[in-house]
């Protein structure tokens, strides 16, 4: 199938939500002709990428819970998108504003630093434009948990492997390629859950003033 036309001036919009899927998921950034369609539709509507990463999330949980086997997807979300767009953008961004951050120690482990500067990019944030805002943060919070991964390149075997032991009972009724798409999607899952405050959920929760 070819890909769904992306209009230029929401380009940037489409490659923001299709980046935080990557970070949720593994995988490449292609998206199916059912979510680029609905992509495409949603950001034409008025629809900030940072709804439509909190609502991935949001679905993601959901899915995890249920034990879903299949890919996560945008069509995958589209309850959580109407619920949250329906509730509305943060009006509060000043919310996470903080105090000064503590330097972070040379020795610090690799991840800790990486949340630590996250942290501290999140409480430089300012108030503004609210879409703009959420968005920056929703980006700050996809490119820690990009970095994440990589820097826990050496334990993603470890990862991998406690992820496959909790998805056993579904090997058998998946091909190879489902099931490895299935384990490393389990495994990012893994990685996330240490980081309970950068969660594109628990930000979005903060910029709302909860």
């Amino acid at each position: 199938m070819e890909p769904i036309p992306v209009p230029e001036h929401i380009q940037e919009s489409a490659r923001a939500v299709a980046e935080h899927l990557f970070a949720l998921r593994g995988g490449g950034l292609f998206l199916s002709g059912v979510d680029g369609v609905l992509l495409v539709e949603w950001l034409e509507s008025g629809i900030p990428p940072a709804v439509i990463a909190v609502a991935l999330e949001q679905a993601a949980t959901r899915r995890r819970k249920r034990r879903v086997k299949s890919r996560l997807s945008l069509r995958a979300c589209k309850g959580e998108v109407k619920r949250l767009w329906r509730r509305g953008l943060p009006h509060a961004p000043a919310a996470l504003q903080a105090g000064p951050v503590a330097e972070i120690p040379a020795e610090a482990p690799a991840l800790d630093a990486l949340a630590a500067r996250a942290e501290a990019a999140l409480g430089r944030l300012r108030a503004g434009d609210p879409a703009t805002v959420a968005d920056q943060a929703m980006g700050i919070v996809r490119r820690f948990h990009e970095a994440a991964w990589e820097a826990a390149r050496a334990e993603r075997p470890a990862l991998k492997e406690q992820a496959a032991q909790e998805l056993a009972d579904f090997q058998d009724t998946m091909d190879p390629t489902h099931w490895d798409e299935a384990v490393e999607e389990a495994a990012r899952d893994l990685l996330r859950q240490r980081f309970p405050r950068l969660s594109a959920v628990a930000v979005w929760d903060r910029l709302h003033g909860s």
